[in-house]
């Protein structure tokens, strides 16, 4: 069930019950993933367009999806690579419900960087997205190239701070690469560690298989913002500082056994 990445970070997760969150992330703002055609159509073979009629055909999938972008600068072309259009797009992304968040100014690796420089690779992202977007909420952040900051100070760099008189927050930060992420009230989960699964041909599959079969145990909804329900197997993950305060219900997956019922042979599960 996709949500925004902003979304994924607080315990009061939306989600219906019975579904698994999940969040789709782009980088770049590359020209795949939004583009017009010459008659001012959506390209349906763009992301935002696939994104859209699969909603138009399962209206129960929301349509929610995180753009990591890049203003234009000497190190990148327009957003989108439409020139002239990329004020239409962001604003469009924003209007459909749509995450437009920060992937840096000139994609430089954050290793080679000092505060001064990552200062101004989040603040001048933000003024370019918000001078022509003001609607975007630019505060989560996702790694050029997945590299990190020297020292635990610049990583803090990262997720405060003013520059040219543009102040920016960013309320977690993602790596390039990884595997599934805890969910935000887990003793684990780190708001400068958010992990990703890379959607390279045969990988993504691998993990969706890996996750429904239950080799890897997915966050399953209750169905209830205002309320955490916890296996007790579970219960020791649980950091109850992270929960707002809202309702714990621990259930006895210890003890509780699958019934033993017996298969029609006729029958199809």
């Amino acid at each position: 069930y996709p949500i925004n990445m902003r979304e994924m970070l607080s315990p009061n997760l939306n989600v219906p019950l019975g579904k698994t969150p999940v969040v789709l992330t782009f980088d770049d703002a590359r020209g795949t993933q939004f583009t017009y055609l010459a008659d001012g159509s959506l390209d349906p073979d763009c992301a935002v367009a696939i994104l859209e009629e699969f909603h138009r055909q399962h209206p129960d999938w929301p349509l929610k999806a995180s753009f990591y972008v890049l203003p234009k600068s000497k190190y990148n072309p327009t957003p989108f690579y439409q020139p002239g259009l990329e004020a239409k797009k962001l604003n469009y992304l924003v209007q459909r419900g749509f995450e437009v968040a920060n992937h840096s100014t000139s994609h430089r690796m954050m290793r080679t960087l000092n505060a001064e420089q990552l200062r101004w690779e989040m603040a001048e992202c933000v003024r370019y997205v918000r001078q022509r977007a003001p609607g975007a909420t630019m505060d989560t952040m996702a790694l050029p190239g997945g590299s990190t900051p020297r020292t635990a100070e610049l990583f803090d760099v990262l997720l405060n701070g003013t520059e040219g008189g543009t102040t920016y927050h960013n309320l977690c930060i993602l790596r390039a690469w990884g595997d599934t992420t805890y969910p935000p009230a887990h003793k684990k989960f780190d708001i400068k560690d958010i992990k990703r699964i890379g959607a390279d041909p045969g990988y993504i599959e691998g993990w969706i298989k890996r996750l429904s079969s239950g080799e890897v145990r997915p966050y399953v909804s209750d169905g209830d913002p205002n309320m955490i329900t916890v296996p007790k197997s579970r219960e020791k993950y649980l950091d109850k500082s992270r929960t707002n305060g809202i309702k714990i219900v621990v259930w006895d997956d210890e003890t509780v056994k699958p019934s033993k019922k017996k298969k029609n042979p006729k029958s199809v599960d």
